[in-house]
């Protein structure tokens, strides 16, 4: 049998289908300067989700779509979404909503001062996770974290930093680096008993972006999103399996 070339053929949704599989809308535009981005934070939300660290999970987008009708202008609440945010229990005992940052490129540090600040500000957060390529920056955001602690109205919050590579490799003995120490992931959190670590090279393989001649295909987890390019007209489709 051959071996069809990669990008060679894509199937999309029509709008019938998208009714038939209950679509409501459809996929925006993809951003291709954000796919990096995108399909990190899904390995990191899969490396969570094997330790049953996924509950009341939301991405910003979802968020976006919730906010947008209601901003007025000049509005700031758009600094205020995290990449994603879900609910997890602390070896306390403690139910933490926990802000989620994946942050594969360094901003000026003026940026996270303001992103900070309304962090500082929000009480319902009771936890700000970022993950980062780097210590010497995870150890810049603690600084800028901490400059702004004595302002802020949160005052149980916390703020972990975990390098992306150690939590995909281990997600169980990741640390999370505190201000004034580190605890594993599976020190700081009470998991649940049906957790178990399913990140695998071929779990991993699943969420990559592969670029192909004629098209850019990204596996997102449970989905797959297909995006034509060079056309008159660019589609995208979400397909699920």
């Amino acid at each position: 049998m051959d071996q069809a070339h990669p990008g060679s053929c894509s199937w999309c949704l029509g709008v019938q289908g998208e009714e038939e599989a209950g679509e409501g809308e459809r996929l925006p535009r993809i951003n291709r300067l954000n796919l990096d981005h995108d399909v990190q934070l899904t390995d990191i939300r899969m490396a969570l989700e094997s330790l049953g660290l996924d509950e009341n999970w939301v991405l910003d987008r979802s968020m976006r779509r919730r906010l947008y009708s209601h901003r007025r202008s000049g509005d700031e609440t758009r600094s205020l979404i995290p990449d994603a945010i879900f609910s997890a229990t602390t070896h306390t005992g403690k139910v933490r909503a926990i802000a989620v940052e994946c942050e594969l490129h360094p901003k000026k540090l003026s940026r996270y001062e303001k992103i900070f600040r309304a962090y500082h500000a929000r009480s319902e957060i009771s936890m700000v996770w970022y993950f980062v390529n780097s210590r010497s920056f995870g150890n810049r955001l603690h600084e800028k974290w901490g400059e702004g602690m004595r302002s802020r109205s949160n005052d149980d919050a916390s703020f972990g930093v975990s390098m992306i590579d150690e939590v995909l490799e281990n997600p169980r003995g990741a640390p999370i680096y505190f201000w004034g120490g580190k605890n594993a992931i599976q020190q700081f959190f009470k998991l649940p008993k049906r957790a178990h670590s399913i990140i695998t090279d071929g779990v991993r393989r699943f969420s990559t972006v592969v670029s192909a001649r004629n098209g850019i295909v990204a596996f997102f987890g449970s989905v797959i999103v297909c995006q034509r390019t060079g056309a008159e007209e660019e589609s995208s489709a979400l397909f699920h399996f």
